[in-house]
């Protein structure tokens, strides 16, 4: 059967209109990664491995690499793995470092004469 997620209800006299109902349709949608593949960057909190943050496939071994630190809301975590059939990276922290990582992309061409 077809189950209602809410209702669009009008707000006032504006025309507009307001969602109306217990899901959060948003939390579905990211506007940072319109890329249908992503990699979700995890930490184990408590023994709940919470998602920090999701990355773009085509981005993500830019900034997700095993050994890689990784910046979120200021603080440094450190990429401890990486699980390629779910698009999981699994890192460490918040830990404290003097150093961040950062990958050097280097294209060489050479042409016949």
């Amino acid at each position: 059967g077809h189950e209602s997620l809410g209702s669009l209800l009008p707000l006032g006299s504006s025309g507009h209109l307001t969602f109306c109902g217990e899901a959060h349709p948003a939390r579905d949608v990211s506007l940072r990664c319109l890329d249908e593949h992503r990699w979700r960057i995890q930490v184990d909190i408590g023994g709940i491995m919470t998602t920090l943050e999701e990355v773009e496939e085509w981005n993500a071994f830019y900034q997700i690499y095993e050994g890689a630190t990784y910046m979120n809301n200021g603080r440094t975590f450190l990429v401890t793995s990486l699980d390629f059939s779910t698009r999981i990276a699994i890192t460490k922290g918040p830990v404290r470092t003097d150093y961040y990582t950062s990958v050097v992309d280097k294209t060489t061409i050479e042409t016949s004469a």
